[in-house]
């Protein structure tokens, strides 16, 4: 059986129709889906209908991700987002999502153990313990991580980098992220796994896709209106294959903890201005069409 692999589209839409289109021509015959399919770019709603549509024509494992979490928690009155750069991501989102949207949210499992001709698999966005965990196959904690898995293969994402590692006999593999790759220039990951009778082949795709378009909807959305300088710095993500999001956020970090109110755009100008975001419309479009025309 000829299964796609998705994580972290994060709404995402052009990226997302570009590997559920490509995983068709790959012959995929199921999807398993990895999480964070929202927050941080425009129009979940598509995002969340191109999910459903899948879901109602595949064979589908679907569980949810820590940024489903975080919506979950605002709707439960745990957290209080905001209009602003601080929270303004997952303030947009969780007003553009309908109550059907948050009901399958609540209904996803966030790590689940499925079995595939033969082959026992486990999925989680991160880990069974944890939502939040970052696998790095460099780093000394892998060791542990390996020994926890409860099965020989575990299918993992929120890393948002692409890889397959192995010990011991045992499998972790990350399809990469569909719509918020963090260290490749203008493209959508994803995974295709081939499982018969218990053994399982798997192959890693980088596709191109429609960035312009998705500039077009942070900006004509609202979004960057409603989230300044966090939607621009999901962007400039896209467009320079670095994390220039988590640049910004650790910037911001430092202003607080320095005494300064990180809930304000003035923080988040400066954090944009140290780690050198592009904010201007035209100049992303420029961007945008170089990396496009090098591709």
């Amino acid at each position: 059986m000829k299964l796609a692999v998705f994580a972290d589209i994060h709404t995402n839409y052009h990226a997302f129709k570009a590997c559920f289109e490509r995983a068709k021509q790959e012959k995929a015959e199921g999807f398993i889906l990895l999480g964070d399919y929202i927050t941080d770019m425009a129009y979940p709603g598509r995002t969340m209908d191109l999910v459903y549509k899948i879901k109602n024509t595949y064979p589908c494992h679907i569980v949810r991700g820590n940024r489903e979490a975080y919506i979950l928690a605002h709707h439960a009155g745990r957290e209080n987002f905001l209009p602003g750069s601080n929270t303004g991501s997952l303030y947009y989102t969780y007003q553009n999502l309908r109550e059907a949207d948050i009901a399958f949210i609540q209904s996803l499992p966030y790590a689940a153990k499925i079995r595939i001709d033969g082959a026992r698999i486990a999925i989680a966005h991160s880990t069974f313990e944890s939502d939040r965990f970052y696998f790095d196959p460099s780093r000394p904690s892998m060791q542990e991580a390996f020994a926890k898995m409860p099965e020989k293969v575990l299918l993992t994402g929120h890393s948002h980098i692409q890889y397959a590692a192995q010990r011991g006999g045992k499998t972790i593999i990350n399809p990469g992220s569909v719509g918020y790759a963090t260290n490749v220039k203008a493209r959508a990951q994803f995974a295709m796994l081939d499982v018969e009778k218990g053994r399982m082949d798997w192959e890693m795709f980088s596709i191109p896709y429609d960035l312009r378009a998705t500039i077009e909807d942070q900006f004509e959305s609202g979004l960057v209106d409603c989230a300044h300088y966090w939607a621009l710095s999901i962007l400039n993500t896209l467009l320079m294959g670095r994390n220039m999001a988590m640049a910004v956020l650790k910037r911001a970090e430092a202003y607080r903890d320095a005494g300064e109110d990180m809930t304000t755009e003035e923080v988040w100008q400066k954090a944009s201005e140290d780690a050198g975001l592009i904010v201007e419309k035209d100049k992303l479009i420029r961007m945008c069409e170089e990396v496009c025309m090098n591709d």
